[in-house]
């Protein structure tokens, strides 16, 4: 007694018979081609992902926006420290904030950001006190106020914003 390939039930062979019944051929003529079905939906859908464009994420924009940003301030001021008034080669300067760079509302303001030492910047915490005094001897008191007013807004950029402001930077330096 053999058993059926498909049905896996007993049968009597007849010399060299693999099936027991019509059934089970039947069977066997389908499944092929419920196979070449199933083959061809599978190239469809994999033409289908190859041609969906790539899109970097966000956080890489606003990384290389920061970047392009914080080059562009530090050739408009041509490597002179704004609070202490040194003067370096620009690779070696930052980009520093008056207002905090989390305050996305005024992160690419140009009235926000100048050239300092890493000294100043880092060191003395952005030596507040001192540049408080430069951009009110500089701007006067209704600058520190616009920059006070700016910082309570909500500011979300997207992708569009954020290439946009990137080939603007870029041309600029």
């Amino acid at each position: 007694m053999k058993t059926c390939r498909t049905c896996k039930t007993n049968f009597e062979p007849f010399k060299i018979q693999n099936i027991s019944s019509a059934k089970c051929i039947k069977c066997l003529h389908i499944k092929p081609l419920k196979r070449k079905i199933t083959a061809k939906k599978r190239t469809v859908k994999k033409k289908k992902r190859k041609k969906k464009p790539k899109l970097r994420p966000i956080k890489f924009l606003k990384r290389d926006l920061d970047s392009v940003f914080s080059k562009f301030i530090r050739k408009r001021d041509k490597g002179k420290c704004f609070t202490c008034g040194v003067v370096k080669p620009e690779k070696n300067m930052q980009n520093g904030h008056y207002v905090s760079r989390s305050h996305m509302s005024l992160r690419f303001d140009e009235k926000n950001c100048f050239c300092q030492c890493v000294g100043c910047n880092v060191f003395k915490n952005g030596n507040m006190a001192e540049y408080t005094f430069r951009i009110k001897d500089k701007f006067g008191i209704e600058h520190l106020e616009y920059l006070q007013k700016k910082k309570e807004e909500i500011q979300k950029y997207t992708r569009q914003d954020y290439e946009r402001l990137i080939n603007h930077y870029k041309e600029l330096i």
